[in-house]
């Protein structure tokens, strides 16, 4: 981002002094000089309608599982929009699964694409 651009959520006045004061293991365990080089949502301020919506949840109390079995997930078509609007793919939202983990996302593509034995990088 550019240093003059509009910065909302203030990406641009990120200051290495408030990474390296986290408790995550990314920012806490390296010694010295080093610099962790991985980029991670946790690298950023909360954006304010992200912390306005888990503030309302906290207040509810509300911190159980969505119920969300029976019917198509919020994102879904959320997910669904987007794509259409920049790639003109038009996904139908009730065939979009949500996973929270990139892990989860990389197993399932991999079962679903290679066959036993099959070589992989």
């Amino acid at each position: 981002m550019r240093s003059d651009a509009p910065d909302p959520y203030g990406f641009n006045s990120l200051k290495l002094d408030w990474l390296r004061a986290k408790a995550g293991a990314k920012w806490h365990r390296p010694e010295g000089d080093v610099l962790p080089a991985w980029i991670a949502d946790m690298d950023f301020p909360v954006p304010p309608p992200v912390r306005a919506a888990l503030d309302a949840v906290l207040d509810r109390g509300d911190l159980g599982y969505p119920d969300w079995f029976d019917r198509v997930p919020p994102l879904a078509g959320v997910f669904a929009g987007r794509m259409e609007q920049r790639y003109g793919w038009a996904p139908d939202p009730g065939l979009v699964e949500p996973f929270d983990d990139l892990i989860q996302i990389v197993q399932l593509v991999l079962h679903l694409t290679t066959a036993p034995g099959d070589g992989m990088m």
